[in-house]
């Protein structure tokens, strides 16, 4: 019987750590279980394609003087045809660390994450107010520079910033500003130098276009006048015609 109770134990003992190391193994190489969720529209009620949805994975490791706030990992990734989206339930495993946590941020150009929203029932709302409050809205970087690999993992979501900053600004400091995340963009896919050059050359030819729409004038009572867009055109035909 002793023998038996015996046989019985290391048998248990036995299992137990061969299920804990295959929970360790799978959340360690990044399989997890995954978890799915929905992205909507709030006017609509129906599902949106195309979102971009990150989600990011936090805690606080332990410190000698403190303990510090760390990004441990992060997954970007965007929804199908029917507004789902999936990731991992977990993360990567990182032992040690207390207070672990997992958040979802949503962009949609002309859209804002509603507070109605859930971690895996996204709601999204048309954004309110006037254009420049929009721009405003829209100018935000992702929160996820801390997070592993996060250049390559961000850049749908710089993508989706820049095409609603460049379609709302109309005014120099807000072109300016799309440019310069178009900057971040050019950085991560191309690198720095040609990013820069691009750059350059992108308020060169700007600024030749103003000066260019500045000098289309003519002559009344011997002063010379900016003329608005339509005689404007028909007086540069009239010039290469000559």
């Amino acid at each position: 019987m002793k023998n038996t109770n015996a046989n019985l134990k290391k048998i248990l003992r036995t299992t137990v750590a061969s299920v804990a190391l295959m929970w360790i193994a799978l959340l360690s190489s990044g399989c997890a279980i995954a978890s799915q969720g929905t992205v909507i529209d709030k006017t609509t009620g129906k599902p949106i394609a195309g979102a971009i949805v990150a989600t990011s994975w936090t805690g606080y490791a332990s410190m000698i003087v403190q303990t510090q706030y760390v990004c441990y990992d992060l997954e970007v990734t965007t929804t199908d045809e029917r507004g789902r989206f999936t990731v991992s339930t977990f993360g990567k495993f990182r032992p040690f660390l207390q207070n672990k946590n997992r958040g979802t941020n949503v962009i949609l150009p002309g859209y804002q994450l509603d507070p109605a929203s859930h971690e895996f029932n996204l709601v999204m709302a048309p954004r309110q107010g006037t254009r420049s409050e929009q721009f405003e809205k829209a100018n935000r970087y992702p929160p996820y520079a801390s997070c592993p690999d996060s250049e390559q993992k961000t850049l749908p979501y710089l993508k989706a910033i820049y095409r609603e900053l460049k379609m709302l600004a109309t005014t120099k400091k807000e072109l300016d500003t799309a440019d310069s995340v178009l900057w971040s963009v050019e950085t991560v896919e191309f690198g720095q130098k040609i990013a820069s050059e691009n750059s350059y050359k992108r308020r060169l030819e700007k600024a030749q276009q103003d000066k260019n729409e500045k000098n289309i004038d003519t002559e009344v009572n011997g002063a010379a006048v900016l003329l608005p867009e339509a005689p404007r055109q028909k007086l540069e035909t009239a010039r290469e015609n000559k």
